[in-house]
């Protein structure tokens, strides 16, 4: 539920954004037809009203009567990427504001047009999943808890992703390694590495072989993100239902 109303937010802010792209349009024809300057500027983040350090965050930028290519910004706290959507923010600092502002080249002359405030945030932290296939919805991810044996034993790989609401971000990680956890009859503690995503013979075998109520962990899960830093991922407990 979390995850689309994120996503709707993220489509309502794409629809207020396109309105105001059309307000300053009509004001723009007004003015000129009335022979008086008026130039406004929107600045909207694409993805939320925040921007996420060690990434890049994608901005859209509108100034009245201006086409794109005379439309300028600079930033603080952080490095700016012109692109063909708009722009990318790449912050730096977290918890200092980045402001951007907007310059456009109006009658042959650079004019400021305006500025906006972001808040700077540190990337939620990911969570590692393992990916099964229901025969309705296609790829799920599971997170922890109880599973039917059917879905078990479609299971092929441990993928990661911020979770909690945050899937509108798009961001991908990539997974290098983890362990598989399980006990033998006795009690003891037997463990299968994979070096990457995808679950190894040996342990899809353990996984196929399992008995209702019985338990094995997922742990150790290394993954790196777009900002080149290798995190280790809470561990996911799989009970067979």
């Amino acid at each position: 539920m979390t995850n689309k109303k994120n996503c709707k937010v993220r489509f309502c802010k794409r629809i207020e954004f396109l309105a105001m792209i059309f307000l300053f349009t009509v004001i723009s024809a007004l003015a000129q037809s009335a022979k008086f300057d008026v130039n406004s500027v929107a600045i909207s983040a694409d993805l939320m009203n925040i921007l996420y350090a060690g990434i890049d965050n994608p901005l859209s930028i509108a100034v009245s009567g201006v086409p794109q290519t005379d439309i300028d910004i600079s930033v603080t706290n952080a490095t700016a990427i012109r692109t063909e959507r708009g722009w990318n923010i790449h912050p730096v600092k977290v918890d200092e504001e980045s402001v951007v502002t907007v310059s456009a080249l109006i009658d042959g002359k650079k004019v400021d047009i305006g500025s906006k405030s972001f808040r700077v945030k540190r990337m939620p932290s990911p969570l590692a999943k393992l990916e099964y296939i229901d025969e309705l919805f296609g790829k799920l991810k599971f997170s922890g808890g109880t599973i039917a044996k059917n879905y078990l034993e479609t299971a092929t790989r441990i993928v990661v992703d911020l979770g909690n609401g945050y899937e509108c971000l798009d961001i991908e990680y990539d997974v290098s390694s983890f362990n598989l956890v399980h006990f033998d009859s006795e009690g003891n503690t037997l463990v299968e590495i994979s070096n990457g995503a995808e679950l190894t013979e040996r342990q899809l075998n353990i996984l196929k072989n399992m008995k209702e109520g019985k338990t094995v962990y997922i742990t150790n899960v290394k993954a790196k993100g777009p900002d080149d830093i290798t995190r280790v991922m809470p561990p996911i407990e799989i009970v067979l239902k």
